[in-house]
């Protein structure tokens, strides 16, 4: 008995694939999640920094 194949299956094959990936893709090393200076930190303490700033900016006017 032959096992049928649609479209479908090769799709959904396809897509676990390419998101098995994407975990391995981003994984940081225990050196860099405790680093309190990575780029991703300054950035978002910054932003954090700027969007205060704003707020407080525009409750004085």
């Amino acid at each position: 008995m032959a096992t049928m194949t649609s479209t479908t299956d090769f799709d959904n094959a396809e897509i676990t694939q390419q998101y098995s990936r994407i975990n391995t893709r981003f994984e940081l090393s225990d050196e860099e999640l405790d680093n309190d200076n990575s780029s991703a930190r300054l950035f978002e303490r910054s932003r954090i920094k700027a969007l205060a700033a704003v707020h407080i900016y525009t409750k004085h006017f």
